[in-house]
């Protein structure tokens, strides 16, 4: 029989077998909620279900022309399951709602793994049989294992990056029906070639079963196996963190690990079987090279410029593949080398099983168990030294035993993940690390600058999540918000957690209950610990749930609140987009009581104009009475159940609370910031099973498309007129001219941050003076032009005297003004006006308390 064509089709069936594997862990995600989670429970049911198979076709009795005929029916099965996947995903998201009432987040999750494992075990046991039935197909030429395995896993790089291509293209279930239509090819010529097979002898003749290595030696290959697969999820759990973390980059990074590992298999003939006496020692130094270079790789990657996003995969792609090619060879030739030992190459079949069977282990224990406890530096580590040790089996040289642990010098050196001031130099790099927690969804950290702010990282993400008093003010207003739009509010629900200072709002109105989901228990433990001075000891009295939001929507039936708050977050970033979906909106309404609003942030710096247009739609058709409002240089959708309520309403409740409502700026200035209702436009929607906005905000980051001058324009250019304003929110007579000022505030302001965004820096000046006049209360104009007078001040050397009229002009502009504070208190000092300096430095030690000069002071005072 012709090899070519049978080494073609399995080769092509690699594409295939990676591309379902991906659209399946899109699947699980989609399910679950968390892409990482969904990483490691694809890769457990994929790798189980391969050994799985692999085993039951070592058994097989099978001539060459069976073992091509069983690979085609496969083929074709698997195929036709694909097809059906779909609706068998819709049944399941609607049985997964319906159970998530009945059981807390553990169980959820624990239900999800056993579940989908099961479902995909299905196809990817069958999948697994095919290495032995085309090992039977091939039986009688000279080709060896490595060739074959090679070129197989030479198709899975380009099935792993083919679901890329088209998700965003197609949708998810037309992807999996395309990767289908492609198997279904592979199928029927593998049977077609097997029914134009010659009847020879040798082609009907069924060969005993593959001959079972022994078990110490399967056990070994086994852990090779775990090592693998606990280096891949380390390393991609560590790489996506520092490359550019969006929906690509996971299939980038596996398409470099899989490349290494294919060549190794095609290379490993070009050596004898004494390699393996040094592949453990190679093998482990390796696998710990991605590790010790992740500082540098991090730095160059936080100052790096891409002209488009294919040049930045293309570049992360190769970086990964350098990283890890000497250890991806090492796994790749083991299977070539070891099967030369044994008697006919059909006994590469059990060790395959045992090998995936080993890989499925290695993935749900880094994943779920090593990770949380050692975090991604850990598994890493562990891994390294199981692949040591079980290489060690195959050493022929009984000094070569003893070659892996000289790696151990390397994992205590490399065991703990590098601080964010080496991983982020550009940034970060004179800040101190206060907490680091891991665990299977994300990773968080908490760093201080050299002057005492605090900031929140998120998989090295910041969305305006520190203590610097001007991010509190952001957060604290996107509480406030919220709960000024809706009189009366008795209870509000944040999605997401983040320091806690967005919640903080809560705890000044009397008889609110408030509720907080989180996902990620290191935010929880950081909230508590290192936000506590600044959201009001959240722990203490708002109820936070460690739970995934998706599922707390849909489980929790009997409870529904006034308010729901959406907390900012990087959209593009791998998973976050389902948060954004039409379904989620849909979740979210189901969970507001009758008169209840919904407010979901967005950073405008992140989107560009058709990436909000995607969201602002699918918020529309969800949330017909909707409006959108500003603050600072972020956007609020804020969607009723009902009809919008009146501005008496509004007034009432404020000046029943105060500030607390406003943050002292008044409702009017709210009222101004109104942008208006979403307007109808033509745009696609953002579905969990057609993910869009994810795909698109990935190439317009790279590109530099993200222009906050252009999204402003455009915003502009919808907002209704003062009059239309007024109308909308049936404002009294007494209020007009204070909102219709608020609204021509807002639009001069926006005008001044469109100039400085476009470089028309004369334009500036005169909107916020403009600003200014109009509305004095607004905080953002405010602080604009206290901030160019300070500029302007710090610039000129003026006698005290003058200095101090300077500083005091700008603390009459914005009372909360650091810079004037810290100047004035100086003066006060220097002057020995004690009395002036206590009360200064009271003010100042409530906005920076966490300040180094102010932490001096207050040492010097005890």
């Amino acid at each position: 029989m012709t090899v070519g064509l049978p080494l073609l089709l399995y080769t092509v069936s690699g594409i295939t077998a990676l591309a379902y594997e991906v659209l399946w862990m899109r699947l699980v995600s989609t399910l679950s909620g968390a892409s990482s989670f969904g990483m490691v429970a694809t890769l457990i049911a994929f790798m189980a279900g391969l050994g799985l198979g692999s085993g039951v076709g070592a058994r097989l009795r099978l001539s060459p022309r069976q073992g091509l005929q069983l690979f085609g029916a496969i083929e074709i099965s698997v195929a036709l399951f694909s097809l059906l996947l779909p609706y068998i995903a819709s049944s399941l998201e609607q049985g997964f709602e319906a159970m998530a009432a009945s059981m807390g987040i553990e169980g959820w999750m624990s239900f999800h793994v056993i579940t989908c494992v099961l479902l995909l075990l299905i196809p990817a046991t069958a999948l697994g049989m095919t290495f032995p039935a085309v090992l039977r197909a091939l039986s009688t030429s000279d080709m060896g294992v490595g060739p074959i395995y090679g070129l197989n896993t030479l198709g899975g790089v380009l099935g792993s990056l083919t679901p890329l291509l088209l998700l965003p293209w197609l949708g998810w279930a037309p992807a999996l029906r395309a990767v289908a239509s492609l198997g279904m090819v592979i199928g029927l010529t593998a049977l077609i070639l097997a029914a134009l097979q010659e009847r020879s002898s040798t082609s009907v003749r069924r060969h005993a079963p593959a001959i079972r290595p022994a078990w110490l030696e399967l056990a070994a290959y086994a852990g090779i196996g775990a090592a693998a697969l606990m280096l891949e999820v380390g390393w991609t759990r560590l790489y996506s963190l520092v490359f550019m973390r969006t929906e690509y980059v996971l299939g980038v990074i596996l398409a470099a690990v899989l490349l290494g590992i294919a060549l190794g298999s095609l290379l490993a003939r070009r050596f004898n079987a004494g390699l393996l006496n040094i592949l453990p020692l190679v093998g482990s130094l390796a696998a710990l090279m991605p590790l010790v270079l992740l500082p540098s790789v991090s730095a160059w990657m936080d100052s790096a410029d891409f002209s488009s996003l294919a040049s930045s995969l293309v570049t992360q792609g190769a970086i990964m593949f350098v990283l890890t090619l000497l250890a991806t060879l090492a796994l790749g030739a083991w299977l070539p080398l070891i099967t030369r030992r044994q008697r006919e190459k059909g006994a590469a079949a059990w060790l395959y099983a045992f090998n995936s069977t080993g890989a499925a282990l290695g993935a749900g224990v880094a994943g779920w168990l090593v990770l949380p406890w050692l975090g991604s530096a850990g598994v890493v580590c562990v891994a390294a030294m199981l692949l040591g040790l079980c290489g060690i089996y195959w050493c022929e040289v009984p000094r070569a035993r003893a070659l892996p642990l000289l790696a151990i010098p390397v994992v205590v050196f490399v065991w703990q993940t590098p601080p964010v001031s080496q991983l982020l130099p550009g940034e970060y790099a004179h800040t101190r690390e206060l907490f680091h927690d891991e665990d299977s969804v994300s990773t968080t950290d908490v760093v201080a600058r050299p002057n005492g702010t605090r900031i929140l990282l998120n998989d090295l993400q910041r969305v305006d999540a520190s203590t610097d008093p001007t991010a509190v003010a952001v957060q604290r207003n996107q509480g406030r918000l919220p709960l000024l739009l809706h009189p009366g509010a008795r209870s509000i629900l944040f999605l997401g957690l983040g320091t806690g200072i967005t919640a903080s709002p809560a705890k000044q109105i009397p008889g609110v209950s408030a509720v907080a989901v989180e996902l990620s228990p290191g935010a929880i433990k950081a909230a508590g610990r290192w936000f506590s001075r600044f959201n009001g000891d959240a722990p203490t009295w708002l109820d936070i749930r460690h739970d995934d939001a998706r599922r707390f929507l849909m489980a929790d039936d009997a409870r529904h609140f006034d308010v729901i708050v959406g907390d900012l977050f990087h959209p593009d970033l791998a998973g976050r987009g389902l948060l954004l979906s039409r379904q989620q909106f849909a979740r979210v309404r189901g969970c507001l009581n009758p008169s209840g609003i919904y407010v979901q942030w967005l950073a405008l710096n992140q989107f560009d104009v058709p990436s909000l247009k995607i969201i602002l739609a699918t918020f529309r058709t969800v949330f017909p009475h909707n409006t959108m409002m500003m603050d600072g240089f972020h956007l609020a959708m804020v969607g009723f159940r009902q009809r919008m309520p009146k501005a008496d309403a509004i007034a009432a409740w404020a000046e029943r609370h105060g500030s607390t409502l406003t943050g002292g700026e008044g409702w009017q200035t709210w009222l101004g910031r109104d942008m208006g209702p979403i307007p109808a436009f033509d745009s696609p929607l953002q579905d969990e099973w057609l993910p869009t906005v994810e795909f698109r905000l990935a190439r317009a980051r790279v590109e530099g498309r993200l222009d906050v001058a252009h999204i402003l324009k455009w915003l502009l250019d919808q907002r209704p007129k003062p009059k239309v304003l007024l109308q909308r929110w049936r404002v009294g007579e007494k209020e007009t001219t204070r909102v219709v000022s608020a609204a021509l505030a807002t639009d001069a302001m926006m005008h001044a941050w469109e100039g400085m965004f476009s470089d028309r820096k004369t334009n500036v000046m005169p909107f916020m003076q403009l600003a200014y006049r109009a509305n004095p209360d607004d905080r953002w104009v405010g602080f604009a032009v206290a901030d160019a007078m300070a500029d302007r001040l710090r610039q000129l050397s003026l006698p005290p005297v003058q200095a101090e009229r300077g500083w005091k002009r700008i603390l009459s502009i914005r009372p909360d003004h650091v810079g004037a504070l810290r100047a004035l208190w100086h003066l006060a000092r220097q002057r020995g006006q004690k009395v002036r300096a206590v009360e200064l430095f009271t003010r100042l030690e409530h906005l920076v308390p966490l300040d180094p000069e102010v932490l001096a002071a207050q040492h010097e005072r005890r």
